[in-house]
C-alpha cells in the first residue's frame, strides 16, 4: 500500500450531504442561497485522490479539536460566495441565525465529482475528521500497485489486528465504484443500442420494400423501353442511379440530423462518444446494401422477362 485516506461521504455513490451556512461577507438575507455539499476528511486527501490544490494549504495531523477550526473549499464554493476573490483567512460556521463564523478557509481546490459521474461539481466545503467530535462511519481510499484480489484480504486482516469487532464493507475498487454509480445508464444504453440496431433494420426492410415495389410497377416501362432498343444494363444502371439518387437524399438529411441529435445526448453520456464514425458508416453501408438489392434485384427480373409480357404487366 503507497497511500491511505478517508472520507465521511463516499464519493461517487449517490450521496448528498449538504449544509445551510453563514459565510463571512457574503447576504445575510434569509432567500440567498447559502446551500453547500461538505465531506469530512482526513488528512493528504486531496493530493492522495489527485485533486489539485489551488491555494493555502491541505489539512494536516495538526488540525484536531485543540487547534483553530479549519476548512477548505473548492473553486465552485468560491464563485458562489466570494465571487471567484481569494477566500483564504474568510470564516464560515454551518447554520444560519445568531451563529459568528468561526471556521477559517485555508485552501482552495479544484472541483472533482461529488455523488456521481455525470453531475455538474457541487459548491463543496471541507473539514478535517480530527476536528470532528463524532464520526460514525467512514471510507477509506486505499492506493496500492497490488492485484484487487491480494490487496482486499489484507485490509481485512489489517482492519482484524486493529479492531476484530470493527465492521469492514463494500470493500471495491474505484473503478467499480463507478460501474455501480453508471449502472442504470448502462442499462438505459444497452436498450437504446438495441433500439438502434432494430431501428436500422426495419429502416433497411422498408427501405427495400419501397424500392421493389416502385421498380416493380415500372415493369410495363421497362418492357417498352426494351421493345424501342433500350439495352438491357442501361436500364438496370438508370433503375439503381434513381435509387442511390433516393438513397443519396435520405443520407444528406439524415446523418447530419443524428450528428445534432448525438451532441444534445452528449451529457448524459460518460465513456461513450456521442458521434461514432464506425457506427454512422456501418449504418449508411447497410442501407446502401439494402437499397441495392431494392433496386438491383426487381430490376433484373423485369429485364428478363420477355418483351410482350412486359407490356402485358399490370
Amino acid at each position: 500500500m503507497t497511500s491511505v485516506t478517508s472520507a465521511l461521504v463516499p464519493l461517487i455513490a449517490g450521496d448528498n450531504w449538504g449544509s445551510s451556512l453563514t459565510v463571512e461577507g457574503y447576504s445575510t438575507d434569509q432567500k440567498a442561497d447559502v446551500h453547500s455539499m461538505y465531506n469530512t476528511i482526513g488528512g493528504g486527501y486531496f493530493g492522495k485522490l489527485g485533486i489539485p490544490l489551488i491555494a493555502g494549504r491541505e489539512f494536516s495531523d495538526r488540525d484536531t479539536l485543540a487547534g483553530p477550526k479549519v476548512t477548505v473549499v473548492n473553486e465552485q464554493f468560491v464563485k458562489h460566495f466570494f465571487g471567484g476573490r481569494n477566500p483564504i483567512g474568510r470564516k464560515i460556521i454551518e447554520g444560519r441565525g445568531n451563529v459568528v463564523p468561526n471556521v477559517e478557509i485555508v485552501g482552495v481546490v479544484k472541483d472533482s465529482h461529488y455523488s456521481g459521474v455525470k453531475q455538474t461539481p457541487p459548491r463543496v466545503f471541507y473539514t478535517p475528521w480530527r476536528q470532528s467530535e463524532n464520526v460514525g462511519t467512514m471510507t477509506f481510499y486505499v492506493r496500492t500497485a497490488l492485484p484487487t484480489d491480494q490487496v482486499i484480504p489484507q485490509i481485512r486482516s489489517v482492519m482484524k489486528s486493529l479492531d476484530s469487532d470493527l465492521p469492514v464493507e463494500n470493500l471495491r475498487t474505484f473503478e467499480e465504484q463507478v460501474r455501480i454509480n453508471i449502472r442504470s445508464d448502462q442499462m438505459v444504453l444497452q436498450l437504446s443500442a438495441a433500439f438502434a440496431v432494430l431501428a436500422t433494420v426495419l429502416a433497411m426492410l422498408g427501405l427495400y420494400g419501397v424500392m421493389a415495389y416502385s421498380v416493380t410497377r415500372r415493369t410495363r416501362e421497362i418492357g417498352i423501353r426494351i421493345v424501342l432498343g433500350a439495352q438491357r444494363g442501361s436500364i438496370r444502371s438508370m433503375v439503381m442511379r434513381e435509387v442511390f439518387f433516393i438513397l443519396g437524399i435520405g443520407l444528406v438529411v439524415g446523418i447530419p440530423g443524428a450528428i445534432v441529435l448525438a451532441r444534445l445526448a452528449q451529457e448524459q453520456l460518460y465513456g461513450v462518444k456521442s458521434f461514432d464514425g464506425g457506427v454512422v458508416a456501418g449504418s449508411v453501408l447497410a442501407l446502401a446494401l439494402a437499397a441495392l438489392m431494392a433496386g438491383y434485384l426487381p430490376a433484373r427480373r423485369a429485364t428478363r422477362i420477355e418483351s410482350m409480357v412486359a407490356l402485358r404487366h399490370e
